[in-house]
């Protein structure tokens, strides 16, 4: 694997895992926006645990997870890129 397809590779992982990451805390946002009728956080989060279990707080992430991580593919090794162009700029100003 070359060096620029790695980094692609590492990007899409990147944005994967931190999508999966907070996935429970955008499922307990939505459940709030749609209409919690006034329960708290706690109060919903135990709702969704207690109707479907641990999986419905990961609801629509592998959709989440299609959508970002094309884009953090190749929005990471760009960032990184640029830093680094600065990085070697900066050393070489006098």
């Amino acid at each position: 694997m070359t060096e620029p397809e790695r980094r692609l590779f590492s990007g899409g992982i990147a944005g994967a895992v931190s999508r999966t990451a907070v996935a429970p805390l955008e499922t307990i946002r939505t459940h709030l926006m749609v209409g919690s009728n006034g329960n708290s956080t706690t109060e919903v989060f135990h709702t969704i645990i207690g109707t479907e279990g641990w999986k419905g707080l990961f609801r629509g992430n592998f959709v989440n997870v299609i959508r970002v991580a094309p884009s953090k593919a190749i929005e990471i090794p760009e960032t990184l890129k640029a830093h680094r162009d600065d990085d070697d700029g900066a050393e070489s100003r006098p």
